[in-house]
Formats: C-alpha cells, structure tokens, sequence
C-alpha cells in the first residue's frame, strides 16, 4: 500500500520500521511495525490496517536521536491540538543512517501547504499577497519552514475554522478574514523564533472591531486562536475549563473556578488561579503555552468587551 499525498506532498523517504507512542496523562503505550513515510509535510506509519500514526510539521516541537543498547532511535515529541494532548513517540529502523538524513531533510523543507493539508484549495494561487502585505515590516522574518505568505494561509484558514463554528454568525464580506489575517501576521512579523524544542514562546495579542465585529487574537510562533463574536467568546470559555489530563479533578476543580472568576471580571481573582494550574506546567513549555496564552486571550476580550458595553 502507498499513501495518498496531498497538493504540494512529496515522499522524501519511505522504509520499513517501527513506531511507538504514548500521551502523556494518559495510560497505555501503542506500538505497530510496518512502513515509515517521511514526506515534506507529515511522519507517518501504515501498517496492515491502514494508518497507524502520522504527526504533521506543526504538531511537532522537539525531537532527539538517541542510543541504546542495541541500536538508535528517533524521539519525537508532538501535540495534538484539537484534544491538547502531549505525545512522545519513538521510531526505530534497520535504515536508521537513511532515516536520520531524511528527518533533516523534512525540518529542512519549506513548508508548503497550510494548516488544514487535507483543504484542495491552494489560497497561495488566489490571495493578493501585495495588497495585504503592504506596510508590514517582514524584514526580520526568520522562519524558514514557514514564509510569510504561508503563514498568512493558516491564520485565514484558522479565522474561517473559528467563524463555522458559530450558530449565529455575522454578516461580513469576503474579506473579513483577509483583515484578520494580516492583523496576525503584523503580530507574528515581530516575534522571534525560538530554537527548536525551547521555550517559553512569545505570546502577542490584538483586540479591536473589523466590520463592526469585535476580533480578539493571540499569536505565537508555531499557531494562533481566534474570538470572533461573544458567541466564540463563550465558546473559548468553555474549553478554558477542560484539563490537560481527563483525570485531573484537581485542574478541573480549578478550571471551573478560573471561568467563574473570568464571567464575573473578577480579574485579579482569574490570573491568581492561573498561577496555580500554571505551576504544574512550568517545565513542559509547550503546556504552558497552550495553557496560559488562550487564557490570556479571554481575559483581555473579556475587558474590552467590558470596556465598549459600558461607553456604548
């Protein structure tokens, strides 16, 4: 069997191997051997069954080639965004010089496709690049995996994602999330890239009316979330409320608290239950990003939301 490729999918490498992983938090490790694909936009091993396992460019954060006793292994370290779960997996293989090569190869790449590969759609044939570009200072850009316009890509797709999601949506033209999007990259444009695997990450927010709708983002090097609405809004405040780990009463317990607070605009109260949930992630960087930034997001809608029912 082959996989089937996406627009703009290469295979850099394929052979046989083995893969094992585990979310951390949760039990159980699963483990298959079969054909290992190293394609420019995702890792993925199929066995017998179909597709065991494939972790996309950016869902990847860390990685390290390590030796054991009888050989060498890649460790990989990835997230799950859509259940903010944090997985470790490790590949072996008999070809693991030819793997290794590959695997830089793939951090090499431009990444070529957005976000959302399985979209046909190439946005990169039909945006105006210029036109939204215009008067953002890209000279400091140093993501080569992600060039500004492919970044652009992704935050339109991402606002478009968060806008479906609504029962009750405004009525606003086409180029409502054009407007967003380049809103995201003039933040993005200014934050640095950190090495790979280090953390924290720089966090930077925006919230103000595009079309009459209040807009509130937050952006960091590898993603970005999105309010559109009050509707988002409650939306964003419900998922404030899940933990890491489905098993932590304790998080949970705390979550809870932190939503009443912020319903409340108890603020001070909100940021010193943060600082609680937060201890526990304060040496795993990237759920304390994935922690603290959609948090921080909330809060600062929440008060200009505030701010503009109490002017208006």
């Amino acid at each position: 069997m082959l996989i089937i490729l996406y627009p703009n999918e290469y295979i850099i490498w394929q052979g046989e191997g083995e893969l094992e992983y585990n979310f951390i938090g949760y039990r159980g490790k699963f483990k298959s051997k079969g054909t290992l694909y190293i394609t420019n936009l995702r890792i993925t091993l199929e066995n017998k069954k179909g597709i065991f396992l494939e972790i996309a460019r950016n869902e990847l954060y860390a990685y390290r080639f390590n030796k054991y006793m009888f050989g060498r292994e890649l460790s990989i370290d990835f997230v799950r965004y859509a259940n903010k779960a944090h997985g470790i997996a490790s590949i072996k293989t008999r070809e693991f010089n030819r793997l290794e090569e590959a695997f830089k190869r793939f951090l090499r790449e431009e990444y070529r496709a957005t976000k959302n590969i399985t979209d046909n759609k190439i946005l990169s044939n039909v945006i105006d690049y210029k036109k939204w570009f215009e008067g953002i200072d890209l000279s400091k850009w140093n993501d080569k995996f992600t060039p500004p316009n492919h970044a652009f890509d992704v935050y339109v797709e991402n606002a478009k994602e968060e806008y479906e999601r609504l029962k009750d949506k405004p009525i606003v033209s086409n180029e409502f999330f054009y407007k967003i999007a380049r809103e995201a990259l003039i933040l993005r444009a200014s934050i640095p890239i950190p090495e790979l695997g280090t953390y924290p990450y720089t966090t930077k927010y925006w919230i103000g009316e595009i079309e009459g709708v209040l807009v509130g983002m937050a952006v960091w090097h590898d993603n970005s979330r999105f309010i559109i609405g009050k509707e988002s809004l409650e939306d964003h405040l419900e998922e404030l409320k899940m933990p890491w780990s489905t098993r932590d009463d304790k998080e949970r317990e705390l979550r809870k608290e932190l939503c009443d607070a912020l319903k409340t605009l108890e603020f001070d109260k909100a940021d010193k239950i943060m600082e609680q949930i937060l201890d526990k992630y304060r040496n795993d960087g990237v759920l304390f990003v994935y922690t603290k930034s959609p948090y921080e997001l909330v809060k600062l809608y929440l008060k200009e939301l505030n701010r503009v029912e109490i002017k208006g």
